[in-house]
């Protein structure tokens, strides 16, 4: 965990791929990290939300190396119930991330891929499946280009 301070201060040298401030607090992926895993051939899996997809997709450097899943609780009332089971946040919070969670589930549709976390295996292997077909994508069969 950083200080307020230091985030923006990294942000501001362009360190992180993206980053933004949700329910007051800052969050943000730092792009050296990921390139050097990517570069080293390996699958970086992040949990981001909506602003952080729409800021990677921008990035030069990670064209065509990203596929993006929206995942959905099965229905509102479930959403809510899981939101409410935390036991950690206040009526308020609670309202304000409902909200915030509808409005991410209008642009889901932006997304390569939804998967619908409902049955944890059945989710688990619909993600499973995403990383196959994304390793098989004829774009990324360098020797064929």
């Amino acid at each position: 965990f950083w200080s307020e301070a230091d985030f923006l201060a990294a942000a501001g040298r362009d360190e992180f791929l993206e980053h933004a401030r949700v329910h007051g607090n800052w969050y943000g992926t730092l792009s050296q990290f990921v390139l050097e895993r990517l570069n080293a051939g390996e699958d970086v899996v992040k949990d981001i939300d909506v602003q952080g997809v729409e800021q990677i997709r921008k990035l030069p450097d990670f064209a065509g190396r990203t596929a993006s899943v929206f995942v959905l609780p099965p229905s509102h009332d479930e959403l809510l119930r899981r939101l409410a089971q935390r036991s950690s946040e206040t009526v308020e919070s609670l309202a304000v991330r409902l909200k915030t969670a509808e409005a991410e589930v209008l642009r889901a549709g932006e997304f390569d891929y939804i998967v619908v976390n409902g049955e944890i295996e059945r989710a688990l292997g619909d993600l499973k499946a995403i990383r196959i077909a994304e390793h098989c994508r004829a774009s990324r069969q360098g020797k064929f280009q």
